[in-house]
């Protein structure tokens, strides 16, 4: 069976083009998913966990700065990331607002990724239901 966590590393690193960043945030961080595979790959970056609920931040197992705040207005300094990284959190917020904060927050030459759900997700529920009722089933993204 596969190591998950190299797995999670390749994908990672897959996506991402070659970089070396002092400072990276994992926006919507939730439980920390993301934190040990963002670590493995950048092991010289300060990792910055960045959630709404302190509650998902209390579990967040991988070592780095914890801080509960909103992806709309983040208390973090201008200029201050290298990466701003986000995996399914951005659809839930104003997503301009979002980018703002973002653009604000990185320095020169700083990199965005974002993963998030988009128009066609749950498309095969939809048509599921499409022949049982007039109710949409799902969230609109």
């Amino acid at each position: 069976m596969p190591d998950q966590a190299a797995l999670r590393r390749t994908a990672l690193a897959a996506g991402l083009p070659a970089i070396d960043p002092a400072r990276i945030l994992d926006a919507g961080c939730g439980t920390g998913h993301a934190q040990s595979a963002l670590q493995a790959r950048f092991p010289a970056a300060h990792a910055v966990a960045l959630d709404l609920s302190s509650a998902m931040l209390h579990r967040v197992s991988a070592p780095c700065c914890r801080i509960a705040g909103d992806l709309e207005h983040l208390p973090l300094a201008d200029a201050s990331l290298d990466l701003y990284w986000s995996s399914l959190a951005v659809q839930w917020c104003d997503l301009p607002a979002v980018l703002r904060e973002a653009h604000r927050l990185l320095r020169p030459a700083g990199h965005l990724a974002l993963a998030s759900l988009g128009p066609d997700t749950f498309h095969e529920l939809r048509r599921a239901f499409a022949g049982v009722d007039e109710y949409r089933h799902t969230l609109a993204f």
